[in-house]
C-alpha cells in the first residue's frame, strides 16, 4: 500500500511563473501513482495544508488511478 502526501499550503506557490513547487508536486505524484498501479500496488492520496484536506482511501485499478490524477488536476486548477 502506498499513501502520497501532498502539500497544498500557500508555501507551494513557491517558484517562477513558468514552475512553481506545486507544479513539480503534481508531476511526481502522477508518476507515483501510475508506478503504483503498474505494480499492482494499492494507492492512498491525502491533500494537507497545517490540517488534513482530503483523503482518498487506497484502492488499486485503472478506476482508481483516474480518480486520484482526476483530484491532483482539480488541485492544480485550484491553484492557477
Amino acid at each position: 500500500t502506498m499513501h502520497i502526501l501532498v502539500d497544498i499550503s500557500s508555501s507551494m506557490l513557491y517558484g517562477s511563473s513558468a514552475l512553481r513547487m506545486h507544479d513539480v508536486v503534481m508531476e511526481i505524484a502522477i508518476a507515483l501513482i501510475t508506478l503504483g498501479k503498474n505494480a499492482g500496488d494499492m494507492i492512498g492520496l491525502h491533500f494537507f495544508s497545517d490540517c488534513l484536506v482530503q483523503s482518498i482511501a487506497p484502492s488499486a485499478g485503472n478506476k482508481h488511478e483516474e480518480r486520484l490524477i482526476g483530484a491532483m488536476i482539480r488541485y492544480r486548477d485550484q491553484i492557477k
